[in-house]
């Protein structure tokens, strides 16, 4: 998942390289095997489809406005991001907003916010508008 502007540029010109090697591969595809070259060139779309996927997940979220609602806890990290992404905050901004050094945050983000703690997490995505479907049929809390 493309987090931010940093990675996407970086992902762009992966993909970039990538178009170009297919470019190059058919320059030399006499000197290969066709079975070989059939099996690289499926292989390096494979890898730029998935780039574009990301791109394209990456500009969605920043171009199209959405309410961000998670029905699964595990769900919850990942939601912090795109939320984030999604209301066109930076890093920088979201750690001004909560009070903390933009660092806390890429440190959280590089780590999908493995070992915040709940309360920083609650603050957070009540900040970024973050709801929580139905993740129990009559919506209330339940000990089972």
């Amino acid at each position: 998942m493309i987090k931010n502007e940093q990675q996407l540029k970086v992902t762009k010109s992966q993909m970039n390289n990538l178009q170009d090697s297919i470019k190059i591969c058919h320059t030399q595809k006499n000197d290969m095997d066709e079975d070989m070259f059939n099996i690289m060139i499926s292989g390096i779309k494979s890898q730029i489809d998935s780039l574009k996927k990301e791109i394209n997940e990456y500009e969605e979220l920043k171009n199209t406005k959405k309410t961000i609602i998670i029905y699964d806890l595990d769900e919850f990290p990942e939601a912090l991001i795109k939320a984030r992404i999604n209301k066109n905050l930076t890093q920088e901004q979201l750690a001004k907003h909560v009070k903390l050094k933009t660092q806390q945050i890429q440190r959280y983000e590089q780590n999908n916010y493995r070992g915040i703690s709940i309360q920083r997490a609650i603050q957070i995505g009540k900040m970024l508008g973050i709801r929580l479907g139905d993740v129990l049929p009559d919506k209330k809390v339940k000990t089972l």
